[in-house]
């Protein structure tokens, strides 16, 4: 009996063995998903409260301890300190954090800006136009993607607005995705990367006004478990700081979230969640101009 049990957790620890080594060589290559697959609810949000009770923050995104986030108007930088199911409390670590020097005066680049534009997430839609949060394969995310890419280029920037499906919504959504990103990086050269999404939660925590002209806000998602986190925080804190700039309120916040959503291919690769499913998709499109010309002033790109 003994030696069948020895047997048996031999066998045991060999198959443990091997699916270490697998995902080893999964994990160590180009395509490697980081060390936690990253989770966003197709629907629903996680409301994170500050320690007075008062909503800091609702999001789709998964939140974990020791996320954090810097907030739009406030540049208040807190960090996720408890969880109880979908409701999080964040503790203030800095009242405000300085946002940068925004850089108006950037000279132009001697040539063409190339910024590639994906989607992790291809059914994300928004219900108002869609009637659903979701449509398997073939989101109204795009629709914004495509909205984003026009903007840019008319801003000189050149853009490869890129249409690869990486159904379903799971937490393996980051590794299919993840080798769209790495061959587009091969294959464009480019300056940078953005993951377009919608955000889920309630409209009126993202529909604003800009220039007496009704928009959502935008998210900027940093990963945490990356190589280049550091770099990727300094663009989007650039980025965030020429939006407060031009257009107060239009960056919700930066969340610096667990998990790498494919950013440590590249320094200046970052996650966008325009607006929310419940908002109208009409509203993230200006949103998504309105931080064209966001890059365009923060970049100065030359076109071709």
């Amino acid at each position: 009996m003994k030696t069948r049990h020895t047997i048996i957790l031999l066998a045991l620890a060999a198959a443990v063995s091997v699916t270490s080594a697998v995902w080893y060589g999964v994990t160590a290559g180009p395509w490697a998903p980081g060390p936690r697959p990253e989770g966003e609810r197709a629907q629903g949000f996680t409301t994170i409260l500050g320690e007075d009770r008062q909503v800091l923050l609702r999001t789709g995104l998964s939140v974990s301890r020791g996320d954090e986030f810097i907030t739009g108007a406030e540049n208040a930088h807190y960090v996720v300190s408890r969880i109880f199911g979908r409701t999080a409390v964040a503790r203030l670590v800095a009242p405000t954090t300085a946002p940068g020097a925004v850089p108006s005066q950037a000279q132009p680049t001697a040539g063409p800006m190339t910024i590639v534009i994906y989607h992790t997430h291809s059914d994300e839609s928004y219900t108002p136009e869609d009637g659903t949060p979701v449509i398997p394969g073939n989101g109204s995310i795009y629709e914004v993607g495509t909205t984003f890419a026009g903007a840019l280029r008319t801003g000189g920037f050149v853009v490869v607005d890129d249409p690869t499906r990486h159904d379903p919504h799971d937490n393996q959504a980051y590794i299919r995705s993840r080798r769209t990103a790495y061959q587009d990086i091969q294959m464009y050269n480019p300056f940078a990367i953005f993951d377009v999404h919608r955000d889920s939660a309630p409209a009126s925590d993202y529909i604003i006004n800009v220039g007496g002209q009704e928009a959502q806000e935008v998210m900027i998602v940093v990963g945490q478990q990356n190589p280049t986190m550091a770099a990727n925080l300094f663009v989007a804190k650039q980025i965030k700081a020429t939006a407060d700039s031009l257009y107060p309120g239009l960056v919700k916040a930066i969340f610096m979230g667990h998990g790498g959503y494919n950013q440590d291919l590249l320094a200046t690769a970052l996650l966008f969640e325009f607006g929310t499913e419940t908002a109208p998709r009409a509203d993230a499109d200006q949103s998504a101009k309105l931080m064209a010309n966001v890059l365009v002033q923060t970049f100065r790109p030359v076109g071709p």
